[in-house]
């Protein structure tokens, strides 16, 4: 039977197996972090917060092929003052998105979804029209 050990602080543990578990002696899976008391989201605080430090810039997850990895993977990004709705820096948007095969290069293979302040959702559009509810990309808007 092969020995596990654990570094383990009160509040970080690394397992030989790859595991890191913030808040727990016991991680279940490649990262796992657990909260007592979950955490509301807020401009200041939540359970994990990526920041950027440059105006207008951008924070990112990204998910990437196993088949195709240099040029496949999905995303969830935020950007500030990206949204192409409006002209203050109240127009931040989020993304999930796909891109495959070196998109732009190829846009037709390319997939996103937004999500505006507004509650406007943009499929194919990364700027939908904030009186819609819901403005698809594709040249005939039909679903």
């Amino acid at each position: 039977m092969k020995k596990i050990y654990f570094f383990t602080l009160p509040f970080l543990t690394l397992s030989l197996n790859a595991q890191v578990g913030i808040g727990t002696s016991n991680p279940q899976g490649t990262l796992h972090v657990y909260e007592e008391n979950g955490t509301a989201a807020s401009p200041t605080t939540g359970t994990m917060v990526l920041e950027h430090a440059n105006a207008g810039g951008e924070s990112s997850i990204i998910f990437k092929s196993a088949a195709n990895p240099g040029n496949d993977y999905g995303y969830i990004k935020y950007q500030d003052n990206a949204s192409g709705n409006g002209s203050t820096d109240e127009n931040g948007l989020l993304t999930i998105g796909i891109e495959n095969d070196g998109a732009p290069t190829y846009p037709t293979y390319q997939d996103d979804i937004n999500i505006q302040a507004t509650g406007s959702v943009g499929i194919n559009n990364s700027a939908p029209n904030p009186a819609a509810s819901l403005d698809l990309g594709s040249t005939n808007k039909g679903i």
